[in-house]
């Protein structure tokens, strides 16, 4: 098995995908039950910090990054790659922008510019912070999913060349 270039850009993203994969999965199993089991002032305190936190972190650069590496890969890809490696990067990418991208700025960032609106001791606060958990969670769930699907096919892709 000979690996080029390309391959081992592929491979790396595909281990970055499935990085960030593991950052929302942590999320989902340990972080987000956690501040569901606080009273809810202090749950929605914590997730306020969370999320203002995550602007200044390497995760959020990696996981934001994929979307225009991935984008370029699949252009290479298209241009260079044949058969089941060119379809596996395309299906990688395609997952990814939908399944990371696409839910991330329309389900869970909305949720958390709402959040980062409300008083946590307000009684409006946490009857949304109910809500906010489970929705939350939900889309987060999508989100796993969809960066490990990716990270998999990324990593298949110069396997299937091979």
């Amino acid at each position: 098995m000979n690996f080029d270039h390309l391959d081992i850009v592929l491979t790396g993203t595909g281990l970055t995908a499935a990085l960030v994969a593991g950052v929302f999965l942590t999320f989902s199993e340990l972080v987000m039950d956690a501040l569901g089991r606080l009273d809810e002032p202090s749950g929605i305190k914590g997730m306020q910090r969370i999320n203002r936190r995550v602007f200044r972190t390497i995760f959020l650069f990696s996981a934001l990054g994929l979307v225009p590496v991935m984008g370029g890969l699949s252009f290479i890809s298209w241009n260079q790659l044949e058969g089941s490696s060119r379809i596996l990067v395309i299906a990688g990418s395609l997952t990814y922008l939908i399944g990371m991208f696409g839910v991330t700025m329309f389900g869970n960032v909305p949720m958390n510019e709402k959040l980062a609106q409300m008083v946590p001791e307000a009684l409006d606060s946490c009857e949304y912070w109910h809500h906010y958990l489970k929705v939350w969670t939900r889309w987060n769930h999508i989100r796993t999913v969809s960066s490990f699907i990716a990270g998999g096919l990324y990593l298949l892709a110069p396997l299937a060349g091979a």
